[in-house]
């Protein structure tokens, strides 16, 4: 399964691109995907931890399975402000 990963603000920033593409086996979850993730950009670790993730515009959960061809996983970091 092909998923095509955003990131936003400091994330972006760490990977060096707004999004990146990351091939998974079918069925793989969301925790699995992180792990991959953080493997390729070590540095993003910490932030990984602290942010949510969504699928298709709705947040999920790290045991969240993804299954078909491809899907849209967007990391939303933690904001501040006022």
């Amino acid at each position: 399964m092909q998923l095509e990963i955003q990131f936003f603000a400091g994330a972006a920033e760490i990977v060096g691109a707004r999004s990146i593409e990351l091939t998974v086996p079918d069925g793989s979850c969301l925790r699995e995907a992180i792990a991959k993730i953080v493997a390729a950009y070590p540095n993003l670790d910490a932030l990984a931890a602290r942010s949510r993730w969504a699928v298709a515009n709705q947040f999920v959960d790290g045991n969240f399975e993804f299954f078909g061809r491809s899907a849209k996983l967007a990391m939303i970091p933690p904001v501040s402000g006022g």
